[in-house]
């Protein structure tokens, strides 16, 4: 049932090719069904078996894998059903059954010997943590849930003393298998998270150094760099208003060099034979995000709406042009390129920041790209029921046309006035005398 679930039933090919005439809804139902079938039929085996491990930790990554089908499947949609609170629904579930299979496993361990230890529900906890699917599909949009890794730490210590630290050696010395193993490379965009993570777990592990170095690095480049938002003008402002949000990334000079900010501006592939460009065209590995995206760009834009959609309207996005060139910063040594402009208007008069924004980040060791996910702080800001002064503007053109062919046989005519400017274009009052 987890291979079919994952693979056959949700496929509308093989529907098809096996004449079975069901519909996208019927399918999406049929998948729903098998997926609650197959939990039934798991809660109802360990109600009398508790101390089965195994197939509650598979409970526990089916749960995971259904979360990320609500979310990202490809069938019809059911627009009566809310994808988050689903998603979350079956992520809680998947943690309840993963303590309840480390429960029980840690019932059980005194009476193993040391060949016979096992991590296989803290891994696969640990990979539902990931969005790494039972069926190896990964879902790279899916956060790293703190708070739960830490209570997979905290089931693991719970064990008995004694077998504790070996415990953490066996996974240690997973991670760094997996990352040694050239065959099949840990994607680009889960490496950082895989290895930040796992030292969550082991860091207090001596087979974990190597992993430790990788994550030292990684954060070293982090700390060169400064994803920020900023008010294009006074932090308050008034009700019902817009206003531009100034999107940016402070960095320093050397990191500007290497980094190429503008590529995140744009949707093109890495160059060919890049080794980025090898990696995308290498991986067979199945991947799927929130939204469908064509570039790097999407992917910037995607990040920005839905930090900013659940407080704002966005109104309009104006992405830096690909050669847009970085400017001087207050910080010695550190320079500011301009990543977007964002017009958005505040919900409501409750909302009191600009939330985090996050931005992947691409670099290169020596296995090959890597992708570290950033984020700005939020920037606090005052909504308020007074006038303000217009937001900020210069550089106005303003191109006025009169249409006058009416004036024979009317007293009225048309006059066109179009603006820009660098900002956003105040309302036509503020630019001309009406009167």
């Amino acid at each position: 049932m987890t291979q079919g679930l994952s693979s056959r039933w949700r496929t509308m090919e093989v529907q098809v090719e096996s004449g079975t005439r069901r519909s996208q809804q019927e399918t999406l139902d049929m998948v729903r069904t098998g997926y609650q079938t197959a939990i039934d039929m798991i809660d109802q085996r360990c109600a009398k078996h508790p101390e089965d491990w195994k197939t509650l930790a598979l409970a526990g990554s089916l749960l995971s894998d259904w979360g990320d089908f609500e979310y990202y499947q490809q069938l019809a949609g059911d627009t009566s059903t809310d994808r988050m609170a689903v998603f979350r629904e079956k992520n809680n579930l998947a943690e309840a059954h993963f303590v309840r299979a480390a429960e029980a496993y840690a019932g059980q361990v005194d009476k193993l010997t040391p060949r016979q230890f096992s991590i296989d529900v803290y891994l696969a906890w640990f990979h539902s943590l990931l969005g790494i699917n039972s069926d190896g599909r990964l879902n790279l949009s899916k956060p790293l849930d703190r708070r739960a890794l830490n209570t997979l730490r905290d089931a693991l210590r719970k064990l008995p003393e004694p077998v504790v630290q070996p415990h953490i050696n066996l996974l240690a010395k997973h991670v760094q298998a997996r990352l040694d193993d050239t065959e099949n490379p840990l994607h680009e965009e889960l490496k950082y998270k895989y290895l930040a993570g796992s030292l969550v777990i082991t860091k207090e592990s001596p087979f974990a150094f190597q992993a430790g170095d990788k994550v030292a690095y990684y954060d070293d480049l982090l700390d060169e760099t400064r994803l920020t938002t900023r008010v294009d003008g006074p932090s308050t402002i008034q009700r019902d208003h817009e206003f531009g949000i100034i999107f940016s990334v402070q960095h320093t000079e050397a990191l500007g060099r290497m980094a190429d900010f503008g590529k995140y501006l744009v949707n093109e592939l890495p160059p060919a034979n890049s080794p980025a460009r090898k990696s995308i065209e290498k991986s067979l590995v199945p991947t799927y995000r929130m939204g469908e995206l064509q570039g790097r760009r999407d992917e910037l834009e995607m990040n920005i709406r839905e930090a900013l959609g659940l407080f704002f309207d966005v109104r309009a996005i104006a992405f830096s042009p690909k050669d847009v060139q970085p400017r001087p910063s207050d910080r010695s040594g550190w320079e500011e390129t301009i990543l977007a402009y964002i017009q958005v208007k505040a919900k409501d008069a409750s909302v009191d920041k600009i939330p985090r924004i996050q931005m992947s980040l691409e670099f290169l060791d020596l296995t090959g790209p890597v992708r570290i996910t950033t984020e700005s702080a939020e920037t606090m800001i005052k909504v308020t029921d007074q006038p303000t002064p217009p937001r900020p503007y210069d550089r106005v053109d303003i191109t006025q046309t009169l249409d006058p062919r009416s004036l024979d046989t009317s007293d009225e005519v048309l006059l066109e006035i179009q603006a820009t400017a660098c900002g956003l274009v105040p309302e036509l009052e503020s630019l001309l005398d009406l009167d």
